[in-house]
């Protein structure tokens, strides 16, 4: 089941994201950038402002295909950082879904 966000753009909530990383995680710059990029990139790839699962897995087989799986596994984390941040300050619409791991799929394999 597709989860809208929002009505606002994929730039705004990925700013918004990035203030929050900043000012209320305190997280470094490099950690940062590193999950702007992992969100823009997916937003990128799904061209909306959808979050499911299918989209995700898509995003996995498809765009990440050649990454390493510590990149892989950081995309998957920056992504779900993301809707844990989305679901804490939007209860009109909230992002439901299964957790993706890549490590099990990495022993399985």
């Amino acid at each position: 089941m597709s989860q809208k966000q929002s009505k606002k753009s994929n730039k705004d909530l990925v700013l918004e994201f990035t203030n929050f990383l900043k000012f209320k995680k305190g997280l470094s710059a490099n950690t940062i950038s590193a999950y702007e990029s992992d969100i823009t990139q997916f937003f990128e790839f799904t061209g909306e402002n959808i979050i499911n699962n299918d989209l995700i897995e898509l995003f996995i087989t498809s765009e990440l295909n050649d990454k390493s799986d510590n990149s892989k596994i950081r995309k998957i984390s920056s992504i779900h950082q993301y809707i844990d941040w989305f679901n804490l300050d939007n209860k009109e619409y909230q992002i439901v879904i299964e957790k993706v791991s890549l490590k099990k799929r990495l022993i399985s394999t």
